[in-house]
């Protein structure tokens, strides 16, 4: 959209017109024809400007169209680091045949309330599973609890830590963190540790890297098949794209 703007405001303004073919020793545009030329457009486009809307929708069907051919190659090409890095936790079946990708944040509204839809999903279909992706773009707190939550990734009551972290309606500074983790027996000493471990740092930015590269900005987000879905989805239209992602193999 913006490049048409940009050509129309060019044309408008007379500020550089395209060369037009024409035999070697025919004569340039001279400034009153430009100015024919321009009064030609203008004309044109005061009478039909449903042009300039088709060329818009023309353009962002391109961008859009490119936009996806990028996402799938990623996604083709990243396969290992989407679905099976060892630093990722997951919800459900973890042998199950399909598998989807969450990219979210802990401070993130519309992924608290999914949260309890993405348990049910895996509950009801027993051959999903859904790979918890650490997006933390909320400021500090999301930060914060991305690595106590990749910290926390193998003890036996991570899916309650999880799930608690995901539900908690206010802050995810320590005080808060240090609250949950000690509801679920976990070493908070041990765990801040771990925290500050150099891979845990490098799993975050792995995951920012890869969404990056997937034209992921916001949270939250899925990978379904091979392709991209933004924003907190209903369980039925989740369970249809499952479905259509299944079928394609």
């Amino acid at each position: 959209m913006k490049r048409i703007l940009v050509l129309l405001a060019v044309l408008l303004a007379g500020t550089a017109l395209p060369a037009v073919p024409r035999a070697q020793d025919a004569p340039a545009f001279s400034p009153q024809q430009r100015e024919q030329v321009k009064d030609v457009i203008r004309e044109f486009l005061l009478e039909h400007p449903e042009v300039v809307l088709d060329a818009i929708n023309a353009l962002q069907k391109r961008e859009q169209q490119a936009t996806q051919d990028q996402q799938r190659f990623t996604i083709a090409s990243s396969r290992a680091q989407l679905y099976a890095a060892t630093e990722d936790a997951s919800l459900g079946n973890p042998k199950a045949r399909t598998v989807i990708v969450e990219f979210f944040d802990y401070r993130c509204p519309y992924c608290k309330s999914i949260a309890a839809n993405l348990r049910k999903l895996v509950e009801e279909d027993k051959d999903l599973r859904i790979v918890l992706k650490e997006f933390p773009i909320l400021g500090p707190d999301s930060i914060y609890a991305a690595k106590a939550s990749l910290a926390a990734s193998d003890q036996p009551r991570f899916a309650d830590f999880h799930v608690a972290l995901i539900s908690a309606p206010g802050p995810l500074n320590e005080a808060a963190v240090g609250k949950i983790a000690a509801a679920f027996g976990i070493d908070f000493a041990k765990l801040k540790t771990r925290m500050e471990a150099p891979e845990i740092e490098a799993v975050i930015s792995r995951n920012i890297a890869l969404a990056r590269s997937l034209g992921i900005s916001g949270t939250p987000a899925f990978v379904i098949g091979t392709t991209v879905y933004s924003g907190a989805m209903e369980n039925d239209l989740l369970k249809r794209l499952v479905r259509q992602a299944r079928a394609a193999g």
